[in-house]
């Protein structure tokens, strides 16, 4: 009887978690593949959260959590255990009472008041044309970048807040490298409003839509001899932003 306990013994001794079964494991292949997909996958997750000097939050709401990073830090963004919806609509809700404090600076900005504090209550993501009214009635700077143009808007002494957005992500990204805006704005085309980057045509002479045109490389001769005219210049130029 004590034979057969003991060859039934050996038998499970190689499915047991000793020290000799644990480095057959190790060494296995399919543990040191499994050990490199899971590599691959974190060096995954942290090229999609970086992009060059940007980190693009990896939430619905990516241009809202921007906003919260500026003001509260990367790293207090990255502990947040993963109550993302919670806080998010926490502290929307809580920036409309902001909001309703702030009615004549937001009128002077154009903002339609309860167009803000519905979006800010029931929409599932933050408009773009509402961050630069939540970064003014704190009293900071705004910066908004994308692949075509830039905007900015300074009404303090206070901070900048530079986002960007990702067209190819359909994601905003926000600049942690302040000191390498210029880098990122060079070759874009300067412009006074997010919502509108682009006035009525009458607003333009020729050759200042050529000079926009040239900013977009967009080709503004016609024929080798001939500039494009005004209209297919404008027409071009809003087809690009």
């Amino acid at each position: 009887m004590s034979n057969k306990i003991n060859r039934t013994l050996n038998t499970l001794r190689i499915y047991s978690f000793n020290k000799d079964n644990i480095i057959k494991c190790i060494n296995s292949q399919i543990y040191k593949k499994t050990i490199k997909e899971e590599k691959k996958d974190k060096k995954m997750a942290v090229e999609k959260t970086k992009v060059n000097d940007f980190y693009i939050p990896q939430t619905k709401d990516s241009l809202f959590w921007c906003w919260y990073i500026f003001k509260n830090g990367l790293e207090e963004y990255q502990q947040i255990p993963q109550k993302y919806f919670v806080i998010e609509k926490s502290k929307k809700i809580e920036f409309i009472e902001k909001v309703r404090l702030n009615k004549t600076l937001l009128k002077k900005m154009k903002i339609k008041i309860s167009a803000m504090e519905g979006n800010l209550a029931n929409d599932a993501t933050l408009d773009r044309s509402y961050i630069e009214p939540m970064l003014t009635i704190e009293r900071f700077n705004f910066v908004y970048i994308d692949d075509k143009i830039h905007y900015s808007s300074s009404t303090s002494e206070n901070n900048t807040c530079i986002i960007k957005y990702f067209k190819n992500k359909d994601k905003y990204g926000i600049l942690l490298n302040k000191d390498k805006l210029s880098s990122y704005t060079k070759n874009l085309l300067s412009v006074e409003s997010i919502t509108k980057p682009i006035k009525s045509m009458s607003n333009y002479k020729a050759q200042e839509l050529r000079d926009i045109a040239t900013k977009l490389k967009i080709n503004v001769m016609k024929t080798a001899t001939k500039y494009k005219t005004k209209k297919e210049l404008y027409t071009l130029i809003c087809e690009k932003i």
